[in-house]
């Protein structure tokens, strides 16, 4: 059989639209395939071809693709062929329908159905080249393949990594691997020489590199991230550090360092800048681009178009900050700076924080600032904990100067609201008198009348001492376990899956707890609320996955691993179906986790499915009513841009403040005295020597019980408001006590060191404070 006899035969294949004489078709080049050389590639004129068939083509192109794999039979063919399918890729249109459908925006858990539909879509379109990127799996086609997919996943839907074939490829090592020896090997030169410098060193110190080296760059670095997060994402905590994962832990560790610095280069490049005053949406407006690709480069001729930029910062930021919550989690690298870029903010604060609130009251910024909001929004680690926190107090202090209408101060009683509050029924009073139907604007002042044990009004005038103190108890009580809200799972809190059988009314009770908690951050006040790192993650628009799943039931989470080891007669015997036990104040109900579960059993081909979804059921799907409720009420208060620069363990040390060691020296420098008191008078000098002789231990509690809380203020001390205050209080015959609505050490005036000593030994490790006063 000559070319012209196989040219008739491809005719004959893609024109005719009777099934079964395609089929015929087939087969006899199926028969002859030995004989089919190179030279029947060469020889097609794939423009005339196409154009042959017209609209027939993308109809036909399932065909088409199937008989180039076909013809990749050796190494010199296998590349012929897969420069065909590139340009086939090019000409090739997805339907309208698949082309249009949302692909990596569906990020909500709701959506998840909608997302399977597109994928299934794609991947009967593409299905085709799953046979094609086998045959042609070996390190001297990658090149021509990374083309290939880098191709598929810019023109065509993103959701096509999720299709069988490039899902394949994610899981290649070989194939991720030589993506990264490529990145990493490359040299400004364009060879693989020894004298000249690496492409990503010359990136790393933030110097521009060749139109040419940039172009070769830039897609690989893109397919790379893309492929590689997706793997990732596929892999659990308890891989990550194993000795079978894809890269050893020294190729990890400085695969961080580099996607960090990578992306920082990008960030800084002048060729990425947004004008987020142009939208309302901050994060629309980080999402939606407005890219300016700076003449000097357009104009030398530089290939790549601005979506190709935007792709790869866009995908590479997205590794990067997977690696950076996997690092927090399991410890990649030895140290947590590590991922410090030598980037501070330096323009944005006080005149320009408004961005967040409003762009549009932002009228101009400058390209510096833009870089870094870019920052924040997208790479936040790799500025210091302490400069984000600084920014966003700036945000929270922007936006009450606003609710205020400009004024250092409330000035009109009319946006003060006032609740008086039963001491025994905190709670309870609270959701009475400052629900959203009462008391719509929590920003504004609250006022609290706080009400004894016996009925009485207490003495003094609510000066935001006495609103902090119930604020503080509030929460300490909606919190506790034996509310109902909540449950406790070592230590951590997270919300109650019986909760709805306790309360009728629980969605109103979680909207308005998430809305108070929302106002103590808002007020910077600093509560022992200790919450479970799924939690955090899902309240800053994460989604809770199975590495997460430690954080609720660590037990489960052992077990559910352990399963990954078994055979499936092991499986067999443990009578496993897609259903889950739900255990609800003693009443035990099935729940299928698909529909049918309860009739498909578990086995080796669909145990990871069955893992996912019952982390998926017991972190999302049970939870998912108060957890909705509770995050509607927080950001009622804040705003989701405001907190997108911390992870979960930032999150929480703004609820709870830091966690490490008291610096005696801050404390001492920020502490002011009332009374008799002054820095050199003797019972203060005696009460500092005393202070520095405790264990850390006891630095804790002695913060605890001046300020209700034993943590440090993230700023350092002189962010305490009000600051720590020792006042004089008479006779040393009594005790020290706290007014803790105030940071108020109440110290009577010891003249004996030692039984200063021993008094306030008593009262920090006796966990009293306010109540003593």
């Amino acid at each position: 059989m000559n070319v012209k006899h196989y040219h008739l035969l491809i005719q004959h294949l893609v024109l005719r639209s009777d099934l079964k004489n395609k089929h015929q078709t087939m087969n006899m080049i199926l028969k002859n395939q030995s004989k089919l050389s190179v030279q029947v590639l060469e020889s097609l004129d794939l423009s005339v071809m196409v154009k042959q068939l017209g609209v027939d083509f993308d109809s036909n192109f399932k065909s088409i693709v199937s008989f180039l794999g076909v013809l990749a039979n050796d190494t010199a063919s296998t590349e012929r062929v897969l420069d065909v399918l590139f340009k086939l890729l090019n000409m090739y249109q997805l339907p309208t329908d698949v082309a249009s459908s949302p692909g990596d925006d569906a990020s909500d858990s709701d959506d998840d159905d909608e997302e399977e539909m597109v994928v299934d879509r794609i991947s009967y379109q593409f299905d085709c080249l799953h046979d094609i990127f086998k045959r042609c799996d070996n390190t001297s086609t990658y090149c021509h393949i990374s083309s290939i997919v880098y191709l598929l996943i810019t023109k065509f839907n993103r959701s096509v990594i999720q299709t069988p074939p490039i899902r394949w490829l994610c899981f290649r090592a070989g194939f991720v691997q030589w993506l990264w020896e490529y990145i990493t090997t490359k040299r400004v030169s364009g060879v693989f020489s020894s004298g000249s410098a690496l492409c990503i060193t010359k990136m790393s110190e933030h110097k521009s590199l060749t139109n040419q080296e940039y172009q070769d760059l830039i897609p690989v670095i893109s397919v790379f991230s893309s492929l590689f997060y997706e793997y990732l994402r596929s892999s659990h905590d308890a891989d990550i550090l194993d000795e079978d994962f894809i890269f050893s832990l020294g190729s990890l560790q400085s695969l961080c360092r580099i996607s960090r610095s990578l992306a920082v280069h990008l960030t800084y490049m002048d060729l990425i800048a947004v004008q987020p005053h142009k939208t309302l949406n901050l994060r629309s407006a980080f999402t939606n681009r407005h890219i300016n690709i700076p003449g000097s480069i357009a104009e030398s001729g530089l290939t790549l178009s601005a979506g190709d930029w935007v792709f790869c910062w866009s995908s590479l930021t997205r590794l990067t900050l997977e690696l950076y919550n996997r690092d927090s989690r399991v410890g990649i690298l030895p140290n947590k700076e590590d991922w410090l870029a030598g980037t501070t903010i330096q323009n944005i604060g006080k005149e320009n924080v408004g961005v967040f609130i409003d762009p549009l009251s932002v009228p101009h910024l400058s390209l510096n600032t833009i870089k870094e909001l870019y920052v924040l929004n997208s790479l936040p680690f790799i500025v210091p904990f302490q400069k984000r926190v600084s920014v966003f107090h700036d945000i929270l202090d922007e936006d009450a100067l606003l609710e205020r209408g400009g004024h250092s101060t409330w000035t009109s009683s009319s946006n003060t609201i006032k609740a008086t509050i039963r001491r025994d029924y905190i709670y309870e009073d609270a959701y009475a008198q400052l629900t959203e139907s009462i008391a719509p604007n929590l920003k504004h002042k609250i006022v609290v009348q706080l009400v004894n044990y016996v009925g009485l009004d207490e003495a003094g005038v609510d000066g935001g001492g006495l609103f902090r103190e119930f604020l503080s108890s509030f929460l300490t009580e909606a919190f506790n376990p034996n509310r109902g809200f909540f449950i406790e799972t070592d230590g951590l809190l997270h919300p109650n899956p019986a909760a709805s059988r306790l309360y009728p009314d629980y969605q109103k009770h979680y909207f308005f707890i998430g809305r108070l908690l929302g106002k103590a951050i808002y007020e910077k006040l600093l509560v022992d609320i200790p919450l479970a790192s799924y939690f955090l993650h899902k309240l800053l628009g994460g989604q809770a996955d199975v590495n997460q799943l430690r954080a609720l039931d660590p037990n489960m989470y052992r077990n559910i691993l352990s399963l990954r080891g078994y055979s499936d007669s092991t499986l067999a015997d443990l009578c496993l179906y897609f259903t889950i036990s739900d255990n609800i104040l003693g009443n035990t109900t099935t729940i299928e986790l698909k529909p049918g579960g309860s009739q498909i059993p578990v086995t080796r081909s669909n145990l990871i499915e069955y893992i996912h979804l019952v982390a998926d059921y017991r972190l999302n799907r049970q939870i998912r009513v108060p957890f909705r409720n509770f995050a509607e009420g927080f950001y009622s208060i804040l705003s989701a841009e405001w907190l997108r620069m911390f992870n979960y363990s930032e999150f929480q040390a703004l609820i709870s403040g830091s966690a490490q060691d008291v610096d005696l020296s801050d404390l001492k420098e920020n502490t002011v005295y009332h009374g008799s008191y002054t820095a050199e008078h003797p019972t203060i000098q005696m009460f500092w020597e005393i202070v520095e002789e405790m264990s850390t231990e006891q630095h804790h509690k002695l913060l605890a019980f001046v300020t209700s809380i034993d943590r440090t203020p993230l700023l350092g001390f002189k962010a305490l408001n009000p600051l720590f205050a020792i006042h004089s209080a008479g006779a040393e015959d009594r005790l020290p006590t706290a007014s803790t609505c105030m940071n108020l050490l109440k110290l009577p005036e010891f003249s004996d060191k030692e039984l200063m000593k021993k008094r306030l030994t008593y009262v920090i490790e006796s966990g009293a404070g306010f109540e003593l006063s």
